[in-house]
């Protein structure tokens, strides 16, 4: 859950609450929990004030549609629900931002400030924490075109053949923010010394066997 944050300018940040992730065939009998995770905390906010931040890329229900749809239906019978009970309203962006008082300075009272880098940093853990699977599924398939996330890889790896090229034999290679070590066990197949470091315990769980720490 969070709250409308406040800034120096137009700008204002509001904290995601969770990634409404793609359906997955081969992760579809989570569905049910995550969807019980998603009312819960849409249950929360509504009951104390709060703002519950569902986000996702348009792009993501390109495949399995009628799926996806499916999965976002239940969640809109959730904010209905909630909506007839407590009150919960429905806001574009721009109408949380506007709710956040313009040029006032971050107090202790009003939230994480966008500022602290602290709690950025572990807001970026927490994200590939939830979505750690979403990646080892996109990794998995070699259709470039089946996903923006895949095309954009392979326009990467493009780059990346160029420069594992110019290395020496056997060069130790550190991978920072290796993910769950697709890069990595690439190397090793090539011959290098890959040494990865990520700071998502749940993406290095599929990285460990290529030596991710």
């Amino acid at each position: 859950m969070s709250r409308p944050e406040d800034g120096d300018g137009p700008l204002r940040d509001i904290t995601s609450s969770r990634f409404l992730r793609p359906f997955n065939r081969h992760l579809a009998r989570f569905d049910g929990i995550r969807l019980r995770r998603i009312g819960n905390a849409m249950e929360t906010a509504a009951r104390s004030g709060g703002t519950f931040h569902l986000w996702w890329h348009p792009e993501n229900f390109g495949a399995d549609l009628s799926e996806n749809m499916a999965i976002l239906t239940k969640v809109l019978d959730d904010f209905q629900r909630l909506r007839d009970e407590h009150g919960m309203q429905s806001r574009a962006m721009c109408e949380i931002a506007s709710h956040a008082p313009p040029n006032r300075r971050h107090s202790s009272t009003s939230g994480p400030d966008p500022r602290d880098m602290t709690w950025a940093r572990k807001r970026a853990v927490d994200v590939h924490d939830e979505t750690a699977s979403y990646f080892s599924d996109e990794y998995s398939s070699d259709n470039v075109h089946d996903s923006p996330f895949r095309y954009g890889r392979s326009l990467v790896d493009a780059l990346w053949s160029e420069t594992v090229a110019k290395q020496p034999p056997g060069a130790l290679c550190p991978d920072i923010g290796c993910g769950i070590g697709t890069y990595m066990t690439r190397l090793i197949e090539a011959g290098f010394q890959p040494r990865g470091i990520e700071p998502s315990l749940e993406m290095r769980k599929p990285g460990r066997g290529a030596g991710a720490g």
